[in-house]
């Protein structure tokens, strides 16, 4: 039986190995603590994986990796990180609303950050419900105003929406 010691060192070179796996789509692997055996820290790797970059429809979303047992480890290691590696770049991954962070490193070094969402970066940057105002040179007053009333009142469209600026001819 192996000790403490020898299941936290062993721990450490999977670390190292999951960590140089998904070291390029931006995810920093937690060590293992003491006390934990090497396959329980497999297994919670596995599931910090796919809890991270599976959608739920992914069929090894649905494995229970904590009752996995030893000797199958590594079968699913080998389908998960290629599908995590994939599923890391899906825009459907990610929660509608929110941007998911890739930091990549180049072979200069360079940290490259890609964000990831289904809906485009400058959206969050807009206030939500912007409404046109018009301005009314005769009464000098801004308000909103309904199509029939615009067509009605005969507006000259220049006017209304570049304000007091004239052009001549």
């Amino acid at each position: 039986m192996a000790s403490e010691q020898q299941h936290f060192e062993a721990s450490r070179k999977w670390q190292e190995h999951y960590q140089k796996e998904v070291e390029d789509i931006g995810l920093n692997i937690p060590p293992p603590t003491l006390g934990q055996t090497t396959n329980d820290y497999r297994r919670e790797m596995m599931r910090l994986l796919k809890k991270t970059f599976l959608p739920p429809s992914h069929d090894l979303y649905k494995v229970q990796m904590r009752a996995l047992p030893a000797d199958v480890l590594a079968g699913f290691e080998e389908m998960l990180l290629p599908a995590c590696r994939t599923e890391a770049f899906n825009p459907l991954t990610v929660p509608k609303g929110e941007m998911r962070e890739v930091v990549k490193t180049d072979a200069n070094g360079l940290k490259v950050r890609n964000f990831i969402g289904q809906d485009h970066f400058t959206k969050f940057m807009m206030r939500p419900g912007k409404r046109m105002a018009i301005h009314d040179q005769r009464t000098k007053e801004w308000y909103p105003i309904s199509p029939e009333e615009w067509r009605r009142r005969n507006y000259d469209a220049t006017r209304c929406f570049l304000g007091s600026a004239r052009f001549t001819r």
